[in-house]
């Protein structure tokens, strides 16, 4: 039985959470330390307590003990007391805060919930008596490290000598070449100096471990990774953790909380206690370019290159590794002429991360191309050296202008880009297709498409009122409303979608963006999923959906429809496509199916909510079993907002769908209900039309492998009697079929797709979750 009354209440913020409020806004944690002299100084006693306690479980210990111990060593004070939401004490809450600044000191590590002291956290104890001077140490140490301090503006002589880098990212900068330096130059280690896990065995090692016993199981990267190094040496674990923060080091597009989860998630494999660098964790939050989609899924492949490229680093000549590390033209030819390197984007990526100041940060070699095409009249002939000359293009560039070149903003990108082409913008549903996911067939093989089962073939012009008797004859058991949508699906699809129109496709966060091709063309060998094509010119490497443009990111969001017109997002769709040409990404580029279940919610996304991460386990736990549940607290509090994210990390964006209620909805907007229509004699008439939750359970059920999510806001606000009617029943009992209200009749059976979760907020200002209707809470 389901039982859509299973409630958790969010509660008001208070002090704590006015804490947290503001730390979540990007303010130092210490200066919100404490509201009185008292209350500050046992929270940092509080802090070094824990350290301490750290120090005496070699193990480590989780951080519901650490704070117990810490309490019983430094108990609470006035104005301590209270929890916050999920029950959690405030100061516990506090205490897991300031930590943070101990993790930033590598001092200890934070890892599912698991505390444990490094071995500069031990000497932190010895350094630092006093709670308040270890504080004040933590707080100073970025400063004193310099990760503070841009690059000064370059003098006249210094933008005629050098590259002046584009984006702002000098701790990328000044961390991955001291990595190179170290690791080529020594073979030591970055996180551990003492240890060479760059030397030529600890490569060997590695290159055993790894490179000889792939895993092609579905899998995901870290968890196969963690097998292959089950019996590695804390030196080959170091390397591999070291070269994957290389890799993700300039990456914007991924974020700072999940490039230190990657990199502490390798480190805990280690018997000693290690911790990613002060440096790294600075430097994480940064970047330097956009990954494609090759940098993502191709992880794998870019370890096994950086392997096989140390192990023919250190068959070299040593005079000429050193003259690769000081000199950027060796470095150059060096890159160039390794076998190891299989990824042109590798390549670039390595030039600008060992010399920023002689290579652009652009790891595209068409922009880089196209660029040095535009400028070339700045230095005459090409050289052959297609980065030699973008330096001194560059360099001429920058003396004429009298500051940086930043080929990706006006009025540069103008100049090397080519036209923009005119047209229109359309999304297409390629997952979800009859249970399939289509986009990875789409990508290899040039094409969009939809299902044509059934359906005759239409002949041009592809009027509207032809395609509407084709879709009534293949579709005749269908509704009215169904057949009415996939009457505009397909007639835009074959009449409106015209060759160099964009199309873009999506699927579990990722955008894929193309250029249309060709006409119309029927495949009868796949009527039944995509027997109606059109050839497309994919671009190569795809988007993270999260980190577009923010207006280009909702656009995208919660469309339902197989074929939609976004024209009116055409303009970033085709930056989109100067963006991310290149040749990193192959055919061997993964395309992973979304989760049938709903996934399970990690640390990262816990810390990005500033929620506790067992009480989103046990809402998560709670909807798998349930399927249904009720979000309440006084207004404000963020139901509506967790809610929202908690949807978009279970299911896909497109299949997540927001309703408000209010005392006006009726069952007719809701579920489905007559409305009135002009008609082609210019009278008024009726037709049925499907409500939200409708349209939601029809997509979930010819989808039964992926989650739909419905959020019903204020679902309180509404006479729930009226506005359910017989969908009560359903929320019991889903798998029994029920005869809706309004239906032809040949779809009178309904039944709700177990695939269909349903999430409800209330404001328990508004009405007492006693006054919601006592069917509803049965249930």
């Amino acid at each position: 039985m389901g039982s859509l009354l299973t409630v958790f209440e969010v509660k008001q913020a208070g002090a704590s959470d006015r804490f947290l409020a503001v730390i979540a806004g990007g303010s130092d944690p210490g200066s919100l330390v404490g509201e009185t002299t008292e209350k500050r100084q046992a929270q940092l006693k509080r802090l070094r307590a824990a350290l301490q306690t750290l120090a005496d479980e070699p193990m480590g210990l989780h951080k519901d003990e650490v704070y117990r111990r810490a309490v019983e060593v430094v108990p609470l004070v006035e104005g301590e007391e209270g929890t916050v939401t999920g029950g959690r004490p405030a100061a516990q809450v506090t205490l897991e805060w300031m930590s943070t600044n101990l993790a930033f000191a590598a001092w200890m590590t934070k890892f599912n919930g698991q505390w444990r002291i490094t071995r500069s956290g031990r000497q932190a104890l010895e350094d630092y008596r006093d709670p308040v001077a270890m504080w004040d140490a933590t707080e100073s140490l970025a400063e004193e490290l310099g990760l503070k301090t841009p690059d000064p503006e370059p003098t006249a002589d210094e933008l005629a000598a050098r590259i002046q880098p584009q984006h702002d990212d000098y701790r990328v900068r000044r961390l991955a070449r001291a990595m190179l330096v170290s690791g080529l130059g020594s073979g030591r280690s970055t996180i551990d100096p003492q240890v060479h896990a760059w030397s030529g065995q600890t490569v060997d090692e590695l290159y055993g471990l790894y490179s000889l016993h792939p895993d092609e199981s579905d899998r995901k990267f870290l968890e196969k990774l963690r097998d292959q190094l089950a019996e590695a040496s804390d030196a080959a674990i170091l390397l591999a953790a070291e070269l994957l923060t290389l890799h993700q080091l300039p990456l914007v597009n991924l974020t700072d909380s999940t490039k230190r989860d990657r990199v502490r998630t390798i480190l805990s494999w280690a018997d000693e206690v290690y911790s990613p660098t002060t440096e790294m964790y600075w430097a994480f939050q940064q970047g330097s370019w956009s990954g494609g989609q090759g940098a993502h899924t191709l992880i794998f492949r870019v370890l096994h290159d950086w392997i096989d490229f140390l192990r023919e680093w250190w068959t070299r000549d040593e005079t000429v590794r050193a003259q690769a590390l000081a000199d950027p033209w060796a470095w150059n030819a060096l890159i160039e002429n390794s076998g190891a390197l299989t990824m042109a984007s590798q390549r670039e990526a390595l030039r600008y991360l060992a010399f920023p100041h002689h290579f652009l940060s652009i790891t595209s070699i068409q922009h880089k191309t196209l660029i040095a095409e535009a400028f070339r009249y700045e230095v005459g002939a090409a050289s052959g050296d297609l980065n030699r000359d973008l330096f001194d293009i560059t360099v001429a560039l920058q003396k004429d202008s009298g500051g940086g070149v930043e080929y990706y903003k006006s009025p540069w990108l103008e100049l090397w880009t080519p036209p923009p082409r005119t047209g229109r913008a359309w999304l297409v549903r390629g997952s979800g297709v009859s249970g399939r996911n289509l986009i990875p067939d789409w990508i290899k093989d040039g094409f969009v498409s939809l299902p044509a089962a059934n359906l005759p073939h239409i002949q041009p012009p592809y009027d509207r009122r032809t395609v509407h008797e084709a879709i009534g004859e293949a579709h005749s058991t269908r509704n009215a409303d169904y057949r009415r949508r996939k009457t505009l699906d397909y007639s835009m699809f074959l009449h409106d979608m015209k060759a160099e129109d964009i199309v873009v496709t999506q699927a579990e966060g990722q955008v894929w963006v193309g250029t249309v091709t060709g006409e119309p063309v029927w495949d009868d060998d796949n009527r039944a999923v995509s027997g109606l094509r059109r050839s497309v010119t994919w671009e190569k490497q795809g988007y993270v959906r999260s980190e577009l443009s923010e207006s280009l990111s909702e656009r995208l969001k919660g469309i339902q429809n197989d074929v939609t017109d976004i024209s009116d997002g055409r303009d970033a769709l085709a930056q989109l496509i100067v963006e991310t040409g290149g040749d990193d990404a192959t055919d061997d580029t993964v395309v992973e199916l979304p989760p049938a279940d709903l996934s399970a919610p990690s640390q990262a996304v816990a810390d990005s909510l500033y929620m506790p991460l067992d009480w989103l386990e046990r809402f998560t736990a709670t909807m798998r079993r349930r399927k249904q549940a009720i979000l309440f607290g006084p207004p404000g509090t963020g139901k509506t907002y967790l809610a929202r994210k908690l949807a978009e990390h279970w299911a896909d964006a497109d299949n997540v769908t927001l309703v408000q209620f209010h005392p006006s909805v009726s069952y007719e907007d809701f579920i489905a209900g007559y409305r009135p229509e002009a008609g082609d004699g210019g009278g008024v008439g009726f037709v049925l039309r499907q409500g939200p939750f409708m349209r939601l359970a029809e997509r979930a059920k010819d989808d039964p492998g992926n989650p739909y999510v419905l959020i019903i806001d204020e679902i309180n606000r509404a006479n729930l009697a009226k506005v359910f009617g017989e969908l009560y029943f359903l929320l019991e009992y889903r798998d029994a079929p029920i005869e809706p209200l309004y239906a032809d009749d040949s779809s009178k059976q309904f039944t709700l797709p177990p695939n269909v979760y349903i999430i409800g907020t209330m404001n328990t200002a508004d009405r007492s979750i006693a006054l919601v209707d006592a069917a509803m809470r049965r249930r």
